[in-house]
């Protein structure tokens, strides 16, 4: 399973965070017209685009895209195939999707490759594991090999193919010998070599007789410059050639010298190896694919001399290339050409699409002409091929596929809340504070008024560009924050940012109108963007903020569940929160039938007591009209207490969705019926599951949740339940 937070871009020398919007070149592009653009969002997060009878200084072109953000952590990318051997682009899709964690929405062939083997010429990671160990030679002409990678913590490396260094000891520190490549066949030619086979390779080896082969069963670690070293005892001993490699094995393949080195290890011995590579931002890779030659580089169009293989890149022919812009974004386009749809594209015609009309700050040039493919999943689970081929499917080395996950990343953000209640102090009209559970509550018992706190936190706002709201109001309101450059502390728009005054439109309100009252679950305000527009972002992106005023405009309530600075997208842990809300949920009669009332009471831990004053099955009442992606977090979680027997004392609730047209019924969700649930429980429901059962699972996966009723069946005044969750999460 992945897992990669959130993303930042950076260069592979400097690592420099890149997070304001790529802006193209005035009047650039190298297509002059876009032809015919049909544009399909495969989910939520993945666009799909084709431009067919675009035009070029060429001629007539075909160019096909596949992208998504970086910062969404319910999305990653993941490399394909075995190293050794060839698979079609669709047949690599539907074998990773089929693999447990992965929905696999589309993507592209990779890396050049041997047609001997299938090999790929360059460097890979995936997960953080080597694939395969860099080439840090040149090629014909005289380039050396470039790479691009995303690093767990939130950069792009880009650069020629770095230098790995990795050994292998005896666990007692004897014996140690130096590891000259990983997943790449022993070259004679090139003296005595040590190689590492592991299962991204194949079953086996491959390899002849004539060397020595260790299997090592793998105790702990990984292929990996990431945590600790690999360990595990050796099993075997090959001279045959070809050594199998088992499930949780790598084999160590050496001949000359360095078959006689691997005599010092028997068959029982305890063994690590370590691995590391020389440019340390290429130790914290996550993603990597090479490519012939890198295209964009700090958003510039690199052109090309080539010399002896000009033929393969100065012709026009169909085109694959991987790139990012500096907002995260991940392009992978792929072209038609040879006449099939298209005239083709020569390398340095793929550099100015991939800067001018893709806008990416880098990009390498990946296999092209009869390898060049384009993939997505249809409405039946199978991949379709998007571009044009010039013939049947090609199989290739490896691929870059776009994979949505069963389970989100973990997403850092940085709250903007206050860390004690004593930090609030009230600065105008009659409003307290205190601290419930983790919730911070705002009361104004009179016409209103405002409160503020001490923050002075340090803030990148390129890679956290946005202020996300996690509340429930029962009045108008406003927030105001202080803030300055956090390098000089010279002013930073005038000193302070403003809901209403800067981002007042995003909520429906003219500027200077205070913001209405109500729920705000995972409300994103784009902080960077109103900086932006006003000149105003400092170079690093550091800003400290020293102030938070929050601003109450009549007598109510505000319950902030959480103030965060967080990238674009967020892992939502606490989902849509059901449980009732202070000054927003309501006590009504006649809810059912009934004709009792059922009061909330808001406890200092978070919990809910909802007691019954009157008989039969009472109700409250909580106005949501706000949405749920089911697809991020689609389960119920539920943890109630209190019921007791003797009191006849049942719970059940009511999600009403759909205009509050439709509804799901919680002990339906639970139990399978309409009967109340009569007993203490806790735990989910997996509510994507269920109406995809029921063949009512909205095409987009989101569910609009009009409002929830939570009912206490009981024929006992004054008896209580406890709701300590109710609310919908990823796993």
């Amino acid at each position: 399973m992945k897992k990669r937070r959130f993303l930042t871009i950076g260069t592979g020398i400097a690592t420099t965070a890149l997070f304001f919007s790529q802006t193209l070149l005035a009047g650039a592009s190298y297509l002059t017209s876009n032809g015919s653009v049909t544009t399909t969002h495969l989910t939520e997060d993945v666009t799909y685009q084709a431009r067919t009878g675009a035009s070029s200084p060429r001629g007539s072109q075909g160019v096909y895209s596949l992208s998504y953000n970086l910062h969404n952590p319910y999305y990653d990318l993941v490399l394909g195939g075995n190293v050794y051997g060839t698979q079609t682009t669709s047949s690599m899709a539907a074998y990773m999707n089929s693999q447990a964690g992965y929905d696999i929405i589309g993507g592209v062939n990779g890396d050049h490759f041997s047609f001997a083997n299938g090999i790929p010429l360059g460097f890979s990671m995936d997960d953080g594991i080597i694939v395969e160990s860099p080439v840090t030679d040149t090629d014909a002409d005289g380039y050396m090999f470039y790479s691009l990678g995303v690093t767990r913590d939130g950069e792009v490396v880009a650069g020629y193919n770095p230098t790995l260094i990795a050994s292998c000891q005896k666990t007692d520190g004897s014996a140690s010998i130096s590891v000259d490549r990983i997943n790449r066949t022993r070259e004679w030619w090139n003296g005595a070599q040590l190689c590492l086979f592991t299962n991204r390779y194949s079953s086996s080896t491959h390899e002849e007789a004539g060397g020595r082969e260790l299997v090592i069963q793998v105790t702990s670690g990984s292929v990996s410059p990431q945590g600790g070293p690999l360990r595990g005892e050796v099993v075997s001993v090959v001279t045959s050639g070809n050594a199998a490699i088992g499930a949780n094995q790598v084999v160590l393949s050496g001949e000359g010298d360095k078959a006689t080195a691997l005599q010092q290890y028997a068959v029982g011995d305890e063994i690590e190896m370590n691995f590391r590579f020389t440019d340390e931002n290429w130790n914290k890779v996550d993603f990597a694919i090479g490519g012939n030659y890198v295209i964009v580089e700090n958003g510039q169009a690199k052109t090309y001399a080539y010399g002896s293989s000009a033929g393969a890149f100065t012709a026009a022919a169909q085109r694959t290339a991987f790139g990012i812009r500096a907002d995260g974004t991940v392009v992978l386009v792929a072209t038609n050409g040879r006449g099939s749809g298209g005239v083709g594209f020569t390398a340095n015609d793929m550099s100015r699409l991939m800067a001018e009309d893709y806008g990416c700050q880098y990009a390498i040039l990946l296999d092209g002409g009869g390898s060049t493919t384009l993939v997505t999943q249809t409405s039946s689970g199978s991949y379709q091929v998007r571009n044009t081929l010039a013939s049947s499917q090609r199989a290739v080395g490896n691929g870059i596929f776009i994979a949505r996950l069963s389970t989100a990343r973990a997403v850092p953000c940085a709250s903007m809340l206050p860390d004690t209640i004593g930090a609030v102090h009230t600065v105008g009209g009659n409003v307290s504070a205190a601290y419930r559970g983790d919730q911070l509550v705002l009361t104004s018992t009179g016409g209103g008024g405002t409160v503020e706190y001490t923050v002075n936190r340090t803030y990148n706002v390129r890679q956290l560009p946005y202020l996300f709201l996690h509340l429930s109001s029962s009045v108008d309101y406003n927030m105001a924050f202080d803030f300055v450059d956090a390098d000089t502390g010279g002013s930073t728009m005038a000193g302070q940012g403003n809901l209403t005054n800067d981002w007042g439109p995003s909520f429906g309100v003219s500027v200077g109108s205070p913001i209405p009252g109500g729920i705000y679950n995972s409300r994103r305000v784009n902080f960077i963007g109103c900086m932006a527009w006003n000149n105003r972002v400092p170079a690093n992106g550091k800003i400290t903020v020293t102030k938070v005023r929050i601003y109450l405009a009549q007598a109510g309530t505000m319950t902030i569940d959480n103030l965060y600075m967080a990238p674009g997208v967020l892992n939502e842990e606490r989902g849509l929160n059901l449980m009732p809300r202070q000054g927003i949920t309501t006590s009504p009669s006649g809810v059912g039938g009934s004709t009792g009332t059922l009061t909330p009471a808001y406890q200092a831990d978070g919990s809910i007591l909802l007691t019954n004053d009157g008989t039969s099955w009472p109700s409250v009442k909580t106005v949501y009209n706000t949405t749920v992606d089911l697809n991020a977090t689609p389960y119920l979680y539920y943890d109630f207490d209190g019921i007791a027997a003797g009191n006849h004392t049942g719970v059940n609730a009511i999600l009403w969705y759909n205009g509050g047209n439709s509804y799901l019924q919680f002990s339906q969700l639970v139990n399978g019926d309409v009967n109340d649930l009569m007993s203490n429980q806790s735990g989910r429901v997996d509510v994507r599951s269920y109406l995809r059962d029921k063949g009512a699972f909205p095409s987009d996966g989101k569910l609009e949740i009009s409002y929830v009723t939570i009912s206490v069946a009981t024929w006992k005044a004054g008896s209580s339940t406890v709701f300590h969750t109710f609310r919908f999460g990823a796993v």
